[in-house]
């Protein structure tokens, strides 16, 4: 119905319908998921918190903020429970955290300092990493108590970010001093290159230089990217549109749509046509200055959303055509090597792939060799590595199945010795045993069983292992109701062993690193009979 409404007006819908109808799917799973492991989270933190009346508006901002649980179903579910959130308290953390965001953004800068005739920049960075400028204006900035210069020049190498591409870093020399640019932005069709210092004279002539070997390395990462989105829409079909992506000298992202996990078998294709593209030593086909019409009668694609004027850069190599601003290699051979090293959701219909080409790829590439040598060294080199390590996996197993006979041989022991030491005081089973395993989780399970076996119950468990003394404290249901808490016992009595711990009011456990005082914490357990 939506897409039958809405087609003229968004033709995308209509065209894309069976990803539309996947991704809204997808958003309502995931929303459930996100509802699911809030109210999780919720429960969890009332049963550690039983005494509570108002639920903290810092718990509530962290269900909020880190896993987007909704504020207005942490106020219903807490009325369902009798309690309130302290809204003012949570209003409070939401207005820190929106002032932490704006002083990280914030930058002040002064008035410019003109120093030429003030014209707009010519970008040669296409054709040269290096010219002879003069510098327009330059002022001051502070970021984040950093005092930088901001500098516009009459010409320029430097590529400013955008279009996803990072801004170039490299020199401007002057009087045979150099002086760094850090980065160039770009600020109301401002090419701006930011610097820490500036020369003494900046009415004087001087040289602009790129930094060859990061340009060199953006400029392969940006044509793989190119050279990627082609490769997806080839292995996983035409609805495949970019999202979003990043190209840096070290790596480059590439968000696109798709409503699903890109298979391995998928990945591998990917890459190994991104690769044959680069073999096929494609040279770049580039368009400056193109009539935008004429660029979509070439096939060109154009970033979805995103505007663009009627004349319009395009680089093209053999069937990749795209719309784009950015910095290429003049051959797709120069890229050298494509490697895909990660793929991931990173929203509903959204999937994100991470990659590596050139130098960037053979270091990846070396690492992994190096990792595969450590694991040979260590298996004192078998001929068949893989084999080795599942041999090891299939012997783990098997000592797993042991150590589980072993646990539950340990499990019934303790169990025994604790029911020869439960002594009745006042109708209260009571008992405080040392058990000769500490394993944390086997004690848990023995102390469940009993509290579902014993109407009334006070078990106190202590063990000692290494150097480390661990108590479990175990109080059964009408023990807690008559204000018997398992948390404030055994946090009295891991004091004695200089530890802490917690857990909830009929179960808690605590660890002490002072054996010395292991045998006044035993004593002190003994005398916590008097509370029945």
């Amino acid at each position: 119905v939506l897409s039958t409404q809405m087609a003229g007006f968004f033709p995308e819908i209509k065209k894309q319908e069976s990803l539309v109808k996947s991704v809204i799917e997808e958003e309502e799973q995931s929303f459930l998921r996100t509802l699911g492991n809030g109210i999780i989270r919720f429960e969890n933190y009332l049963s550690k918190n039983a005494d509570l009346k108002v639920i903290p508006g810092a718990f509530a901002f962290e269900l909020y903020d880190t896993f987007g649980f909704p504020i207005d179903l942490t106020q219903i579910m807490a009325r369902e429970k009798g309690l309130e959130v302290d809204m003012d308290d949570f209003a409070r953390h939401l207005e820190e955290q929106r002032n932490r965001s704006r002083s990280d953004a914030k930058v002040s800068a002064g008035d410019w300092v003109m120093i030429n005739d003030d014209r707009p920049t010519e970008f040669v960075g296409y054709d040269s990493v290096s010219a002879t400028v003069q510098i327009i204006k330059y002022r001051k900035s502070e970021h984040k108590g950093k005092t930088l210069y901001q500098v516009v020049l009459d010409k320029t190498p430097f590529y400013a970010e955008s279009g996803g591409q990072v801004g170039d870093n490299g020199i401007i020399r002057s009087e045979g001093k150099d002086f760094q640019v850090i980065n160039t932005v770009k600020e109301n069709n401002l090419i701006i290159h930011i610097m820490n210092s500036i020369p003494a004279h900046p009415e004087k002539p001087a040289e602009a230089l790129v930094n060859r070997h990061s340009r060199f390395a953006t400029q392969c990462n940006h044509s793989a990217t190119h050279l990627l989105h082609y490769a997806l829409r080839e292995v996983l079909g035409t609805h495949v549109e970019q999202k979003g992506s990043l190209v840096h000298p070290d790596y480059l992202r590439f968000d696109f749509s798709h409503f699903k996990k890109v298979e391995q078998d998928e990945l591998e294709k990917v890459e190994l046509l991104v690769n044959l593209l680069i073999v096929e030593s494609t040279d770049l086909d580039e368009h400056r200055e193109m009539d935008i019409n004429k660029a979509r009668e070439m096939g060109a694609i154009a970033l979805f959303g995103e505007k663009y004027g009627d004349r319009v850069r395009v680089v093209k190599f053999g069937n990749s055509v795209e719309f784009c601003g950015g910095t290429h290699v003049g051959n797709t051979a120069q890229i050298g090597l494509f490697k895909i090293i990660s793929e991931s959701s990173i929203a509903s219909g959204i999937r994100r792939i991470e990659a590596v080409s050139g130098q960037g790829a053979l270091t990846y590439i070396r690492k992994k060799e190096n990792l595969i040598n450590d694991i040979a060294i260590a298996l004192n080199h078998p001929p068949d590595i893989l084999k080795n390590l599942k041999a090891l996996q299939n012997e783990n197993e098997k000592l797993k199945a042991e150590l589980s006979v072993y646990e539950q041989q340990a499990a019934g022991s303790l169990k025994e010795k604790i029911q020869n030491a439960l002594t009745p005081v006042n109708g209260v089973d009571f008992a405080v045993v040392e058990s000769e395993i500490s394993n944390a989780s086997i004690i848990k399970d023995v102390c469940w069983q009993l509290k579902n076996e014993r109407q009334s119950l006070l078990l106190i468990i202590t063990a000692r292992s290494g150097e480390k003394a661990t108590v479990h404290v175990l109080v059964s249901d009408d023990l807690v109701k008559k204000d018997i808490n398992a948390v404030k016992l055994v946090k009295e009595l891991a004091a004695l062993v200089k530890g802490g711990g917690g857990g909830q009011p009929f179960y808690a456990t605590a660890g002490g690193s002072d054996l010395s005082g292991y045998d006044r914490m035993v004593a002190k357990a003994v005398e916590l009979k008097s509370l029945l």
